[in-house]
């Protein structure tokens, strides 16, 4: 999630693995990312990342410009746990078009961030991230550090299941680390020619931008506590 759903697109001669690819139309309706993820960080620090939304278009990659159009109001939907609303515009940049677009985003603090985009390219965009107290010794649990660039530190796929919540048996604190992080992403393009192009290297992107995201992270935080 990713204005925005927290995902864009790029340039697709800058992806060169994919571009020499033999693009086929992908299958009918939206197309969904899943990955889920152990982070030495409190709920409240990845929570703060991720709503922090005018700072995305310093580290999302092919976000150029990120704003609040309409300030937090508490939801509707709210049962005294704080959860509020709010509009956003990004604008994205990628091959020759350059795009801005609105989310409805709902922020449950420390718990959530819930994006439904509105975009001409698009027609379906919606961006979730959860927060879940964990343990280290979680079976979702990282092994290797966010400075270790060569090290495959992700949990990746798409895919149309969903996959359990649970996040370790031991007891766990809120105000300490580590997070499990859960996010998911279902997109379905406008144009049927943009949407074959995509589905070449959209869960790379998608990658990147979770990439982007931990490295905030270590921006922001240090590289937490294990």
């Amino acid at each position: 999630m990713f204005s925005r759903s927290f995902f864009s697109l790029p340039d697709v001669s800058s992806l060169s693995p994919f571009a020499n690819n033999k693009a086929e139309a992908p299958p009918p309706g939206p197309r969904t990312y899943h990955e889920r993820k152990i982070l030495p960080y409190t709920r409240k620090q990845l929570y703060a990342i991720v709503e922090d939304i005018e700072s995305y278009h310093n580290y999302v990659p092919f976000c150029t410009e990120s704003r609040i159009t309409s300030p937090p109001t508490p939801s509707s939907g709210a049962k005294g746990n704080g959860q509020t609303e709010l509009e956003a515009e990004l604008k994205v940049g990628f091959m020759s078009i350059s795009e801005a677009y609105t989310s409805r985003v709902t922020c449950t603090p420390f718990e959530s961030v819930e994006a439904r985009a509105v975009s001409s390219i698009f027609k379906t965009l919606d961006t979730t991230w959860r927060f879940q107290p964990s343990s280290s010794s979680s079976p979702h649990s990282s092994n290797s550090s966010l400075v270790d660039e060569k090290s495959p530190s992700h949990i990746v796929r798409e895919t149309d299941t969903n996959d359990s919540d649970e996040s370790g048996s031991e007891t766990v604190d809120d105000d300490e680390g580590p997070t499990l992080v859960i996010l998911d992403l279902a997109y379905e393009f406008a144009s049927p020619h943009l949407a074959m192009v995509a589905s070449m290297f959209f869960g790379q992107v998608s990658k990147m931008t979770v990439k982007a995201f931990e490295k905030r992270c270590l921006e922001v935080y240090g590289p937490g506590t294990k």
